[in-house]
């Protein structure tokens, strides 16, 4: 995302620069017999060299000196670029030599999830993370399928009457092998699917099905909620397809 931010305002030769002035920065914060190199566009691998196991909190000493030296506000173009870095660190305390880039890499997307200027150094609890969230998105397809991802609602209750106000259509997945899992557990996997489009589609198809179902037994809900992704509201046909789906369940 930052790369596209550093293309629209600067252009080709602007964002290469800035990278390059970024690339210095690194180079200055770090020690002399250390080695930078750029990975592939904005993604840069440092190696550092060999400390004693006893000191590898040197090592998150210099990650946060990286950090620091990365958020310093850079002078280009007649106008201030504000930069920041995430950042993914492995050591052999925690992996073989030759897993160290796979681990720093791992690390690095965990701290991209986590928001901008994070640090996040590779562990054995991050690896059963990846591990569990690489098999959630190899069976979002199958629990779609399957229909074991559903809506479940949440009840608004009104203090004052003690009556419902309103629903809150919520995703569950009833997953075969690691029971029901909350939002929170599964959305990113859903997201790395490329199935949030899907997981809209099903909870509006749900929600629209469960207000028929109640209206049929002339239980009064008032209103339901259905939440839906950036992605989606920002698709054209995204009222027609809400119109569409109401009328096919003959609501109002």
């Amino acid at each position: 995302d930052g790369q596209n931010e550093l293309l629209e305002r600067w252009g080709a030769s602007g964002r290469d620069e800035i990278l390059r002035r970024t690339a210095e920065r690194l180079r200055t914060a770090l020690r002399s017999d250390d080695t930078v190199a750029r990975v592939e566009d904005g993604t840069f691998g440092v190696v550092l060299r060999p400390v004693l196991i006893e000191r590898l909190d040197d090592v998150l000493s210099l990650t946060e000196r990286l950090s620091r030296a990365l958020a310093e506000p850079m002078y280009f173009g007649g106008g201030i670029v504000h930069t920041s870095a995430s950042i993914g660190v492995a050591t052999p305390e925690t992996l073989e030599l030759e897993e160290l880039l796979a681990g720093a890499e791992a690390a690095l997307s965990q701290a991209m999830r986590s928001g901008p200027g994070s640090i996040q150094r590779f562990s054995s609890d991050l690896r059963d993370r990846l591990s569990r969230q690489s098999a959630l998105i190899r069976s979002v397809d199958t629990g779609f399928a399957n229909s074991e991802i559903r809506a479940w609602f949440q009840t608004q209750i009104n203090t004052d009457t003690c009556e419902i106000s309103w629903f809150e259509a919520l995703d569950s997945w009833q997953h075969p092998q690691l029971g029901t899992l909350a939002p929170g557990e599964f959305l990113e996997a859903v997201r790395h699917a490329g199935r949030m489009p899907a997981l809209g589609h099903t909870m509006l198809e749900q929600a629209l099905a469960a207000i028929t179902f109640w209206d049929r037994k002339k239980l009064k809900v008032p209103t339901v909620s259905v939440n839906f992704s950036p992605d989606e509201l920002r698709e054209r046909g995204m009222v027609e397809r809400v119109k569409w789906e109401v009328d096919r369940h003959n609501l109002a």
